[in-house]
């Protein structure tokens, strides 16, 4: 946290002393709406706890009586890669080249397969299909500084920005939903999901951008920006829901997602073993556009 602080203070004086004269003639506002994209650096998510099937045991009949009896659904998801990112900004500009930026954004990724397996269902093997999804979003307050550096023609501009974003309510949730083919099982369906926050991390943003101002209070811009987190987040406030009920027969299922003793949420490697708490990072690339209207 201190880096970051120190990092922000030394960038903002460095603009400043760029800066040219107070003008109070420049004082200007505008608003923008922003929709682009962004890809979070979740390589943990992706690779492991993708890649980690739900396991669970539950009661089976056989020939000397009731046991119980272990399965595998194996149903790895695709990455959350790229995904929408759109908010708002409002922008002050207090001096000829400089000004100040503030905002709200929103970013949700998704992603969902399916596949065949078998697990014991009122103790008799049946055959199910596992609808597997999985969603991580979050909103951002942002403020910052803007410098433009250079002027092409009249009405066109290139800046550089460096930001302070609070990411906060990051929502996580793993959703299994098991549609049964066979038996007296037929037909019937049973949802399982895992649901897990995080409250708020701290990162900062460094972006280079471009504007286009072809009317006297309308612009179109384009922005790409770089998000650095100082540390890394854990979800927490794990919950579980399904619908499974006594006569199913389930004992217990094992999620790619288990909690830890100290409240945070862990993971589980592909092979079962449980790995610990789980570190996730939202660093990563964004790129928006921006339409902006001057007041």
């Amino acid at each position: 946290m201190r880096r970051l602080c120190l990092t922000v203070c030394l960038a903002f004086l460095f603009f400043l002393r760029l800066a040219p004269a107070w003008s109070q003639e420049e004082f200007s506002w505008s608003v923008s709406p922003l929709l682009g994209a962004h890809q979070p650096a979740l390589t943990l998510l992706n690779d492991v706890v993708f890649q980690t099937p739900l396991t669970g045991e539950a009661d089976f009949n056989e020939a000397g009586g009731a046991t119980g009896k272990e399965f595998v659904l194996d149903n790895p998801l695709p990455p959350l890669g790229t995904s929408t990112y759109a908010g708002i900004e409002w922008r002050w500009q207090v001096l000829e080249e400089w000004a100040w930026y503030f905002g709200l954004a929103t970013w949700e990724a998704a992603s969902a397969a399916q596949a065949v397996g078998v697990m014991p269902f009122q103790r008799i093997d049946s055959s199910v299909i596992d609808e597997r999804s999985a969603k991580l979003s979050y909103n951002e307050m942002f403020v910052g500084a803007e410098r433009t550096i250079w002027h092409w023609r009249e009405r066109s501009r290139f800046y550089v920005r460096l930001g302070l974003h609070n990411v906060f309510d990051i929502d996580y949730q793993e959703r299994h939903v098991l549609r049964f083919l066979t038996g007296d099982a037929q037909g019937f369906s049973r949802t399982f999901i895992v649901d897990a926050h995080a409250s708020s991390v701290l990162m900062t943003q460094f972006g280079l951008g471009m504007e286009w101002q072809p009317l006297d209070r309308f612009s179109i811009g384009i922005n790409g920006s770089y998000a650095l987190g100082v540390r890394k987040f854990y979800l927490r406030d794990r919950q579980v829901t399904h619908d499974f009920r006594d006569s199913d027969g389930l004992r217990q299922f094992f999620s790619a997602a288990p909690p830890t003793r100290d409240g945070r949420v862990g993971y589980r490697r592909p092979n079962g073993d449980l790995a610990g708490p789980m570190p996730l990072s939202l660093q990563g690339w964004k790129a928006f556009l921006q339409f902006s209207v001057y007041y």
